[in-house]
């Protein structure tokens, strides 16, 4: 027997042959291009912690060009620059994030940013692309909710509050969508 309870015999009496593949320059400057975006990461991360803004977006933008999919640096970008007043480049950078990670929420995002740059109908599809991919997401409802109050078409405001009270029963923001709900419809809802 050996130290590890394994008998003899199983063992592979043939030594295998380890071979070593040597880092081809590709390789190479994948890892320098790498560290470099890791680098501009945490640069923009300091800077914003201290307020610097402009340099946190420099930052950022150059960690998205050396790292097109940096979903996270995507997001943090796009919020900076949402902040700041250009919602239409942070538009683009949404665009690109809902590309690389097709979920209800980069979808129902990038519509928040669509709406705010006075896109409501490029933002409803977001919205309802949200919808398709995840049912139950209930931010899309309510944002929809929104979106079809301020444009005054009751009868889809009224759909969508009830869809996300059948979600969110007891949050703040059910109570909101309740009073809207009450508010708008003229009917009463049951406090289920």
């Amino acid at each position: 027997m050996l130290d590890y309870g394994v008998k003899e015999d199983f063992v592979d009496p043939k030594p295998h042959a380890i071979f070593l593949v040597p880092e081809t320059p590709a390789k190479k400057l994948r890892i320098e291009r790498q560290n470099l975006a890791d680098a501009l990461f945490c640069e923009a991360e300091a800077a914003m912690a201290v307020g610097n803004y402009s340099l946190a977006i420099a930052r950022f933008e150059a960690n998205v060009d050396l790292w097109p999919g940096n979903v996270s640096a995507l997001y943090q970008l796009s919020d900076l620059l949402r902040e700041n007043g250009n919602r239409r480049r942070a538009v683009m950078y949404l665009c690109r994030v809902a590309r690389l990670e097709p979920t209800a929420e980069s979808y129902c995002i990038l519509a928040d940013a669509l709406s705010e740059c006075g896109k409501i109908e490029t933002a409803r599809r977001c919205y309802y692309k949200a919808l398709v991919l995840d049912p139950g997401f209930r931010d899309a409802h309510y944002n929809l909710a929104i979106d079809f109050l301020r444009t005054g078409m009751r009868n889809e405001e009224v759909y969508h509050w009830r869809e996300y009270l059948k979600l969110d029963r007891w949050s703040e923001w059910a109570k909101k969508a309740r009073a809207h709900l009450i508010y708008n419809s003229g009917l009463k809802v049951a406090k289920t």
